[in-house]
């Protein structure tokens, strides 16, 4: 769709990603199953993305609970919705 992503850190695990995006300092995307337990604890919110839905693990986007999407996250977001 055009959208070209220049990620600022990348993480050798997915909880570690979890864990950084539940304390705000980004957006992340991760399997559910792995995002689990900060989504319990209202950390972390789910966003799905349809088209991923053909591969075999159901992934989604991790985001700050506390912070409304702006700037490249918003474009981003709305990229998947478009």
């Amino acid at each position: 769709k055009g959208l070209a992503l220049a990620p600022d850190m990348t993480f050798d695990t997915f909880p570690l990603l979890v864990t950084f995006v539940g304390t705000g300092l980004g957006v992340g995307i991760s399997s559910a199953a792995v995002a689990e337990p900060a989504l319990r604890r209202g950390q972390v919110a789910r966003v799905l993305i349809p088209e991923i839905d053909r591969l075999p693990r159901r992934l989604g986007i991790a985001l700050h609970t506390d912070r409304l999407p702006d700037g490249p996250l918003a474009a981003f977001l709305g990229e998947l919705e478009s």
